[in-house]
């Protein structure tokens, strides 16, 4: 009895045909072997945005197969990231390489993409210095207190006045004789921000 167009799986099949007899024919019996070949998907990734990012830009990968009948996994440097898929992430300095792949299945072959570099730079390292709240020089009576506050993007500074580390001042109440007082704040940076050795300064009267 004809079933109609199925999809079979790969692999080696059996059709037989067989007619019964009547009063006119005799039974009939034919039988052939199909061989099913696996289909190969298609399966793509995607990196937004791709090549080269500075720190702190977030990297968000997509991976998909043109059927849901195979596993894709996707990596970072060898590492499986299948759980960042679609989520924006911020990778520390470093060049990464992306790549995804689907596994054998009975119907599919295996299957993978091309591979993907994404080069993470260093950011750059913006200072900052408050002198009472104010950036910028200001004069105070010595009856009042001084407080210098310093910062850098990267969290490593070194606030100096007169040349003379006070890095551990950061955000006291201070009180200052009577004089002319130069601040100034550095930052070397880290791993993901560059140096910033011109820094900032403002002067206390």
């Amino acid at each position: 009895t004809s079933q109609g167009l199925r999809i079979l799986a790969a692999g080696t099949h059996n059709i037989t045909c067989i007619t019964s007899s009547n009063q006119n024919f005799t039974q009939s019996l034919d039988s052939t072997s199909y061989l099913i070949n696996k289909a190969t998907p298609i399966c793509n990734l995607q990196i937004l945005p791709s090549q080269i990012i500075v720190y702190g830009t977030p990297v968000n990968v997509t991976a998909s197969c043109n059927t849901n009948q195979v596993n894709q996994n996707t990596y970072r440097n060898n590492i499986l990231v299948n759980n960042e898929l679609g989520i924006n992430k911020i990778l520390g300095v470093n060049t990464y390489t992306y790549a995804a792949n689907s596994s054998n299945t009975q119907n599919f072959t295996d299957s993978s993409t091309n591979t993907y570099l994404v080069t993470v730079a260093q950011a750059l390292n913006p200072t900052m210095l408050l002198l009472n709240n104010i950036q910028g020089n200001i004069t105070i009576l010595t009856t009042q207190t001084l407080n210098a506050t310093a910062s850098s993007a990267s969290s490593n500074f070194q606030m100096l006045r007169d040349s003379i580390d006070v890095t551990s001042q950061s955000g006291l109440n201070i009180n200052l004789a009577t004089g002319l007082y130069k601040y100034e704040v550095f930052s070397n940076g880290n791993e993901n921000y560059t140096s910033n050795l011109t820094g900032i300064s403002f002067y206390v009267n």
